[in-house]
């Protein structure tokens, strides 16, 4: 029986389209939410993809393309954003100071959105679970071979993060 991820390592140009069509969407929200950045976003969708098409051969006998194309893409996020952060490091070591009030990564989520608010008060590890989840729509699987921790570990952080987002909100509404 051939795979989804065998198809894509034979180069199936079909298989990378219908990847595309399930996954590049979402995929996309869930990096913009991730990272706050539409432009790191969009280029680490495209990065992701094209990664996965020059390594193709790497794609043979992976059961959840959709979880790998998440996992590439998140670490192409992660490159761009500590490329721009060596890239900012030279440039003020150089003299030239950062620009007033400017903010990377997550702190550019526009923070006046209740949802955005709560968010920021996770762990990073928790946030990163509740948005693969929310926005993502990967299942507690596919997140963790994203971020690679056991299933259950996933599991059980989400169920932390929305009874810690729970209180929080109850706490601010009452």
């Amino acid at each position: 029986m051939t795979t989804w991820g065998d198809r894509l390592a034979r180069g199936d140009q079909l298989a990378y389209a219908e990847l595309y069509d399930r996954a590049a969407d979402r995929l996309y929200h869930w990096l913009w939410r991730w990272c706050g950045r539409s432009d790191v976003a969009e280029d680490a969708v495209q990065d992701a993809f094209v990664r996965l098409a020059r390594h193709r051969e790497r794609l043979r006998g992976v059961a959840d393309p959709i979880a790998y194309l998440f996992r590439t893409a998140r670490n192409e996020g992660i490159r761009r954003l500590e490329r721009e952060n060596r890239d900012r490091a030279r440039t003020t070591d150089l003299g030239d100071p950062p620009a007033s009030g400017a903010a990377t990564g997550i702190e550019q989520v526009d923070n006046s959105d209740w949802a955005s608010a709560l968010l920021g008060n996770l762990s990073d590890t928790e946030r990163e679970v509740v948005e693969l989840k929310i926005f993502g729509q990967l299942t507690f699987r596919e997140i963790a071979t994203v971020i690679e921790l056991p299933q259950g570990t996933v599991a059980t952080r989400y169920r932390d993060a929305l009874a810690r987002l729970r209180a929080m909100e109850r706490r601010a509404i009452g």
